[in-house]
């Protein structure tokens, strides 16, 4: 059941991370400001927690334990779909600036059309 659970929010972390990174162009403007508020609970909650709240859960539900921040989602998913192999460091950056790229485009095409 454990298993079932960790597979789903897996599925889910998946989506929320494709959401946001294309989200700034499928974002329909009048719920834009939405999606951007969003990102930045996503960026606050790292910055607060140390770690993606999701990772964490789906740690849990895998092996029962909690990992203390050193469960990683975001890093193996880019070295494997580009087989590279970046560090956890160089994989933060790359999810913050992939994060913040996306807000960027997000508050451009908002301030765009909301005149």
């Amino acid at each position: 059941m454990n298993q079932n659970i960790a597979d789903i929010i897996y599925i889910l972390h998946l989506c929320i991370i494709i959401y946001i990174t294309f989200g700034f162009m499928i974002t329909p403007i009048k719920y834009l400001k939405y999606y951007l508020y969003f990102i930045i609970f996503i960026l606050l909650m790292w910055n607060y927690n140390n770690s993606c709240s999701l990772t964490e859960l789906e740690y849990y539900y895998r092996n029962d334990k909690f990992s203390n921040g050193k469960a990683e989602f975001f890093r193996p998913i880019v070295n494997n779909l580009f087989d590279l192999e970046l560090n956890s460091y160089d994989a933060g950056r790359l999810n913050y600036i992939t994060f913040l790229t996306s807000l960027l485009f997000g508050f451009i095409r908002y301030n765009r059309y909301c005149k």
